[in-house]
């Protein structure tokens, strides 16, 4: 008995340190894993192109109304995509290259489904606006 009683006590060992083994295991792979999302995230919300390429863009985008597109751009952001004003209208904060409100009139676009950090994508959506409104910067602030 006395026998039998040990070998169920060192199974049990056994399989406990297993169980143990796992969770920890298990733990540190999603520690890993989420530390890897973690710097992937701050990369996406840092990582910008450079003022020639957002201009580069622009361009491309607005073709012959570039020139007031882009200072728009600068006044609005100062060219910085990942730019957001603090200042809430309505549920919305403007976001972006072209400061767009976000999710309000950022869901009227095309782009709905990209970041509005996205220079490509925020540059698209404002050119969106600015033909709906008739070749108007009337929704922004800031004026060629």
């Amino acid at each position: 008995m006395l026998i039998k009683q040990q070998h169920i006590i060192s199974s049990l060992c056994r399989n406990v340190g297993k169980i143990v083994l796992i969770v920890v295991l298990g733990a540190a792979f999603f520690g890993i894993a989420n530390r890897v999302q973690v710097t992937q995230n701050v990369y996406a919300e840092t990582a910008s192109p450079s003022v020639s390429n957002v201009q580069s863009v622009i361009q491309s985008v607005f073709g012959s109304d570039a020139s007031a597109a882009m200072n728009i751009a600068w006044c609005e952001s100062a060219n910085n995509p990942n730019a957001v004003n603090s200042v809430a209208i309505g549920n919305s904060h403007a976001a972006g290259l072209f400061q767009i409100l976000y999710p309000s009139t950022w869901y009227t676009t095309s782009q709905a489904g990209n970041s509005p950090f996205d220079a490509t994508a925020n540059t698209i959506a404002a050119h969106e606006i600015f033909i709906r409104d008739g070749h108007s910067w009337s929704e922004w602030a800031c004026q060629p």
